[in-house]
């Protein structure tokens, strides 16, 4: 557990330093950090294909919904396009963490809260799955 800790202390290092540079990473995944296996003290963050400039000139650029693509993460991490969603998920699980055993379910208001959701998100419920299976 000690070396997450480690791990996320230096990451800050990364993203403190991209951030008073005026940059955002923008993807932070398990594949954009890498643990020097000569020296497992060294942790460089890389993966800055979604980089960009929020603070041009110390202006900071205002957040504008669907201006850029929205990122959707991995399995690891997910992202704060995705997060828009949680106040769903938590209604969604109120609902369902209320009902009696008895109690048939109202697959219906579920389902189009749901909806409403991917919606949001431009999918289809029916869209295909990109999974990646294990070896």
């Amino acid at each position: 557990m000690m070396v997450l800790w480690v791990l996320a202390y230096q990451l800050l290092d990364a993203l403190e330093f991209l951030h008073e540079n005026e940059y955002v990473h923008g993807n932070v995944t398990a594949e954009s950090i890498f643990v020097n296996p000569e020296d497992p003290c060294q942790v460089t963050l890389a993966g800055y294909g979604f980089t960009f400039r929020y603070s041009p000139g110390g202006r900071h650029v205002a957040y504008s919904e669907g201006s850029r693509s929205p990122h959707e993460g991995d399995l690891e991490f997910i992202s704060m396009d995705l997060h828009k969603g949680c106040e769903t998920l938590q209604e969604y699980l109120k609902v369902v963490m209320a009902l009696k055993y008895e109690e048939k379910p109202p697959y219906t208001a579920l389902r189009n809260s749901l909806e409403a959701l991917l919606q949001d998100l431009r999918v289809s419920a029916y869209d295909p799955l990109d999974l990646q299976m294990a070896p």
